[in-house]
């Protein structure tokens, strides 16, 4: 992930499982916030459906 300077605007880039995504904006904080979105979301469509949270199993 990393968000950089171009111009006046600033570019936030990431790379989640092989998948890249990219988008401009006009504040560090609004690139901040999309690049922290797009990475939840392309972890969750990755993820298996079902009742609930996946819970690993217990050691003994």
């Amino acid at each position: 992930m990393s968000i950089e300077k171009r111009g006046d605007r600033w570019l936030a880039r990431i790379l989640v499982d092989g998948q890249r995504a990219s988008c401009t904006f006009s504040t560090k904080r609004e690139a901040k916030a999309w690049e922290v979105k797009e990475k939840f979301e392309i972890e969750e469509a990755g993820r298996p459906k079902g009742d609930g949270p996946v819970i690993p199993p217990e050691k003994k």
